[in-house]
């Protein structure tokens, strides 16, 4: 009988362990996410789920960090696996606030995506489920948005702000508001709500607002009411404190990448995008923008000057992996914009397609 009491005692103390390192692991992930590091946050959740796959919070924060990084598809393609894995129906019967969250996350990255109707949807999932009031409230907001309703959302967006306590939903209502402006095609006003944002939202949370600033300030310079070099410029800054913070992700370092080029700055631009290959060699996105790249600097030669080599190498291999993104869900209309200028190449007689 002593030894079978030992055994269980043990097996309790075991597992009592394995529940705490879950629970560091789930910490050490946020912590890592809160600074920027979210290839390292990503590690640390993965190994949560190694030692938990049927608790929903470490999946909760792996779907955070994608969305946070700007990565929607990855987001919606990871959300579904979740909500589709049969081990955590029990989790999320028990928890339907931690599945409202989940629903209502994948219905943001689906809204990031300009896909309304599948964005509505796992919103109403969402409310289901039993939202928060606060998080109801930005709901319906993006839903009258998602109508063409942009100025009735922008108001509804900062009456969230300014009711609700959570540090997150007042970060997202703020730049969803920028986003309403956006779509009602009134730029200063985007930009001087993420402004605002930026000097009010908690330092920790003020990462995703930089990044909509940038793009703000690197939309707007493409504008007539822009200032190319001031825009950009602002825009270039904004990434900086992103990087500053620890979020080095590709999707920050290729915006960067085209800053440099709508500046004419080619070797800065280069040096990001080839040291994003190297990290990431099957990526179709870096040998893409580089053949974008080479193009536009080949074009700004003289005739006589141009090479399109480089051009031709980097175009291939974006499309060799860009099939394999297509195979996964993946589509990028940038893949037509380098179609259309390879085809342009061609057209001139700088070089032929076997």
């Amino acid at each position: 009988t002593g030894s079978l009491l030992l055994s269980f005692f043990g097996y309790r103390r075991m597992g009592a362990e394995k529940e705490d390192r879950y629970t560091q692991l789930v910490l050490q992930g946020e912590a890592a996410g809160e600074s920027g590091d979210y290839e390292a946050a990503v590690a640390l959740y993965d190994q949560a789920i190694e030692l938990f796959s049927t608790k929903l919070p470490a999946y909760y924060q792996k779907l955070l960090a994608y969305e946070r990084q700007g990565e929607y598809q990855a987001c919606v393609q990871y959300g579904r696996a979740v909500l589709t894995n049969p081990g955590l129906e029990p989790e999320m019967a028990n928890n339907p606030e931690q599945a409202a969250d989940l629903y209502f996350m994948i219905g943001n990255a689906w809204f990031e995506q300009e896909n309304y109707v599948k964005a509505a949807q796992y919103y109403q999932e969402a409310v289901a489920c039993g939202l928060d009031t606060d998080s109801i409230s930005l709901v319906k907001a993006e839903l009258d948005l998602s109508a063409g309703q942009w100025q009735k959302a922008a108001q509804a967006f900062m009456e969230v702000v300014q009711s609700t306590a959570s540090e997150t939903l007042r970060q997202r209502a703020y730049i969803l508001c920028a986003r309403a402006y956006r779509l009602g095609q009134n730029p200063e006003q985007e930009i001087a709500v993420l402004e605002e944002a930026r000097g009010t939202v908690a330092p920790e949370k003020s990462g995703p607002v930089l990044t909509a600033l940038a793009s703000a300030y690197m939309r707007r310079a493409q504008t007539e009411k822009g200032d190319l070099q001031a825009d950009c410029t602002r825009a270039l800054e904004c990434y900086q404190l992103v990087l500053s913070q620890g979020n080095h992700s590709a999707a920050v370092r290729l915006n960067m990448a085209a800053l440099h080029q709508m500046l004419a700055q080619y070797e800065e631009a280069e040096a990001i995008l080839l040291e994003l290959q190297a990290e990431l060699p099957e990526d179709y996105r870096p040998y893409m923008r580089l053949a974008i790249l080479y193009g536009t600097e080949e074009n700004s030669k003289a005739e006589g000057q141009r090479d399109f080599t480089k051009v031709q190498e980097n175009y291939e291999k974006a499309v060799a992996y860009y099939q394999k993104a297509k195979n996964e869900g993946i589509s990028d209309a940038e893949m037509q914009v380098l179609e259309t200028m390879m085809q342009q190449v061609i057209d001139g007689g700088w070089l032929y397609r076997d």
